[in-house]
């Protein structure tokens, strides 16, 4: 944060926008330009220090259920005839995701174009913060609205707000993926927007220190697009980082094998099991050779590969993998890290895939249990953990056990992930898939659909989770039809 007295308003652009303020008369629009959202407060406690007009902030509700001419209207009923609308937030509603959201910010765009005498009516100095990339869009797509701009004012961060901000995402970023999957999505929000900020800013420097940096952010971007099941966002922000690194530090660096293996972790989870083969194949050279094969990082590689060839039924290959990556986990982690319990549910999961009950039980047990320990039962792994367990409980016959579980591991999943993300529509395949078993139809029949529904949004008709579920509900369905006839 910027404290008011570390700006010198005489000689900043701050100035000029406090002057434009002071003698503007009726409706004025103004545009400032400031990438870092952290930045906002302090600079509009500065203009409240150097302008007498009362200045009254509003930040755009994330849903907005009405035109937002009508929404900002019944805000300012309040707000003297004198008085400056700060408005704050217009970035959150142009942010696109999936084909309804850029329905979405084309219609809030087309809205400032049709709306904008709304704006004019409300004879105040009206104030949009925005950052650059937002401010770009406005320009473009509503320019009616934009062509009556009274003034654009553009802010750079201070360059202490920008370390420390920069420092915060690295360290913050380190602990890997139980950190990022442990954010809430509000958390993974509010970093996504400081990432953005900081990324605009770091692109117009070109040393080598500061592209590597931008690499990084980029990179913690994609984790965070990845974590939210934006997979056509996360794929350009990892293929940048991995650019930069490539460029910089050339193809035999641990940073580089990272971003070849997030790439490989995308288009495994998008189903392209051929695109993922070779970069983790490619990963764990690098990895191997530069880090060496007694390194937690070379674990890790060993069973995302594994993983791979268990997916692709090539369990002979996958089952040394899991095994050595468990063991080196042991050795450098030790027992009670989360990492080793990831290393118990890979292993366990190989052999719950070729019917090895008994061996697969007492691993997905102590990997519960470390989960639990080690990151809580709020946590999307915990809730993996669970589905896993109860998975194995329910092809043993044991529905009592598994149903607690399972109603357990998607309460935790809706509230940290959200009922649009994939792993939520596993999850009910899962419930569903339980009650299929004990004949409870009219129980799992609205579970598939729903599983199914989520699943063809976020991934795709071909994916082989959407072709699995969407083969349960057909059997389901002639279940039904052999029942009713």
């Amino acid at each position: 944060m910027i404290p008011p007295n570390d700006l010198n308003i005489k000689d900043t652009e701050l100035a000029q926008l406090s002057a434009a303020l002071e003698y503007s008369e009726g409706f004025a629009l103004y545009f400032v330009v400031c990438n870092i959202s952290a930045d906002y407060q302090p600079l509009t406690e500065n203009l409240r220090t150097t302008c007498s007009k009362p200045i009254s902030t509003f930040t755009i509700p994330d849903s907005l259920d009405e035109l937002l001419d009508v929404w900002l209207t019944k805000q300012i009923k309040n707000v003297p005839d004198n008085g400056i609308i700060f408005l704050y937030g217009l970035e959150t509603l142009l942010a696109a995701k999936d084909q309804q959201d850029y329905l979405l910010r084309h219609n809030i765009l087309q809205q400032l174009n049709w709306q904008r005498n709304a704006y004019q009516r409300l004879q105040r100095s009206l104030v949009l913060w925005l950052p650059e990339y937002a401010m770009q869009l406005v320009a473009r797509y509503a320019s009616d609205f934009y062509d009556w701009r009274t003034a654009v004012f553009e802010f750079k961060s201070p360059e202490p707000l920008r370390q420390d901000l920069i420092q915060e995402s690295l360290q913050g970023f380190k602990q890997g993926w139980s950190a990022i999957s442990g954010m809430t999505l509000v958390e993974k929000q509010r970093w996504l927007q400081v990432l953005k900020g900081l990324i605009a800013e770091l692109e117009e420097s070109n040393t080598e220190a500061d592209q590597l940096i931008l690499a990084k952010l980029l990179n913690d971007e994609g984790e965070l697009y990845y974590a939210l099941a934006d997979y056509n966002l996360a794929k350009p922000s990892y293929e940048r980082a991995l650019a930069i690194r490539l460029r910089i530090l050339g193809e035999q660096h641990p940073d580089c094998a990272s971003s070849l293996n997030n790439l490989a972790q995308l288009y495994e989870r998008q189903g392209d099991y051929e695109q993922a083969l070779p970069l983790y194949q490619q990963t764990l050279e690098i990895i191997k050779k530069t880090l060496g094969e007694e390194h937690p990082d070379f674990a890790s590689s060993l069973n995302n590969l594994a993983r791979l060839y268990s997916l692709q039924g090539n369990y002979e290959q996958a089952l040394p993998l899991c095994q050595q990556a468990l063991e080196i986990t042991r050795k450098t982690l030790g027992e009670e890290h989360p990492d080793f319990a990831n290393s118990l549910n890979n292993l366990a999961g190989l052999y719950y895939s070729q019917g090895d009950y008994e061996q697969a039980l007492p691993l997905y047990q102590q990997a519960l249990a470390i989960t639990k320990k080690m990151l809580g039962e709020e946590h999307p792994h915990f809730a993996t953990s669970l589905n896993n367990l109860a998975g194995l409980y329910r092809e043993q016959g044991n529905y009592e056990q598994a149903l607690p579980l399972h109603q357990q591991a998607l309460e935790i999943i809706k509230k940290v992930l959200g009922k649009e993300h994939p792993d939520f529509a596993i999850s009910l395949n899962n419930l569903a898939g339980l009650y299929d078993s004990q004949g409870d139809y009219e129980q799992a029949k609205p579970l598939y659909e729903q599983s199914l529904e989520i699943l063809r949004k976020a991934l795709g008709e071909e994916h082989p989770n959407t072709q699995i579920v969407k083969g349960n509900y057909q059997r389901l369905l002639e279940e039904i039809s052999k029942k009713s006839s």
